[in-house]
């Protein structure tokens, strides 16, 4: 092989191979797209750089006499310097990583918290906010704001996903921003909030995102009132995704008790236990409503039942 087909492939070997390392020693939070996203980016990134690099090095060395071999050696050196000084910038999504799975740990949410949002803000894209964004920042925003949630941290969730422009999302990460934006309001007892949150997403091409957002409108119904209007959407949960599904049936439990339908009240409740377990009757007590003291009575009955 010719020293510029070393070089060239020098620099291949280093685009495919380093940021698969460094993505593995860094513990990316993302996965599918998002992480194919990243690696291919950071493919270009060492690629191009290790072959300028070994480019610039044999025509420095042919023209001084010296010993063509250095060009490869000087691609390898520029890939390596490229991968460690992306190791250091992207420092961040490590600590991201690290902070979404301590959230898990009571002990540690504080911390995590405070590690979380300040990973964020490091990386932020300094990106126009009215153009198409490409990078993986909104993904990662939306997967903390997802786990922000899962623990209870509504006001800091909510803060993440309004901030994320609409213009850097796809339609699908617009559509899960929405739903979160409007699932942290609702929690947080701003009803209008949630709707206008809910009204301003996009249509999903996809049932699973139609669902979700559904559901949600399912959720805000109830909570203003509205059980007939809530069980018109909840009330067949057949080609809902599980995790939706539970949600679906949390709201449909509290409606037809708000509407007088103790049986079937009853009926979501242990439709509930059954597909997710007896634990999964807490959703309905730690969302306080018509149903909450059905979902108490039941959780007694299954407790004498172990």
């Amino acid at each position: 092989m010719t020293e510029l087909g070393q070089v060239f492939a020098v620099a291949l070997v280093a685009a495919v191979i380093g940021p698969l390392i460094l993505l593995l020693g860094l513990g990316t939070p993302f996965r599918g797209l998002g992480l194919a996203v990243a690696y291919l980016r950071l493919s270009f990134l060492v690629f191009l750089p290790s072959l300028t690099g070994g480019l610039a090095s044999l025509v420095l060395v042919t023209g001084l006499g010296v010993d063509a071999r250095a060009a490869p050696l000087a691609a390898a050196a520029t890939a390596a310097g490229v991968l460690i000084t992306k190791y250091w910038q992207f420092g961040p999504l490590s600590r991201l990583r690290r902070s979404m799975t301590d959230l898990a740990i009571p002990e540690r949410q504080g911390t995590a918290v405070s590690l979380l949002l300040e990973a964020l803000d490091r990386l932020r894209p300094r990106a126009p906010v009215d153009r198409p964004f490409n990078g993986a920042y909104p993904e990662l925003a939306l997967a903390a704001s997802a786990q922000l949630i899962s623990a209870g941290f509504f006001r800091q969730a909510e803060e993440i996903c309004a901030s994320i422009p609409e213009a850097w999302l796809s339609g699908i990460q617009s559509t899960h921003r929405a739903n979160n934006l409007a699932v942290c309001r609702m929690r947080l007892g701003n009803l209008p909030g949630a709707r206008a949150a809910l009204d301003l997403a996009k249509q999903p091409e996809r049932r699973a995102e139609l669902n979700i957002l559904q559901t949600s409108r399912a959720m805000l119904l109830m909570l203003e009132s509205k059980f007939e209007d809530a069980l018109l959407i909840v009330r067949d949960d057949r080609h809902i995704d599980p995790v939706t599904r539970m949600t679906a049936l949390v709201v449909r439990a509290h409606c037809l008790a708000a509407t007088g339908d103790q049986t079937g009240c009853a009926a979501a409740l242990e439709q509930l236990a059954r597909s997710f377990g007896p634990e999964a009757i807490e959703a309905v007590i730690h969302n306080p409503g018509p149903a909450t003291e059905q979902a108490i009575l039941l959780r007694a009955k299954l407790g004498e039942h172990k």
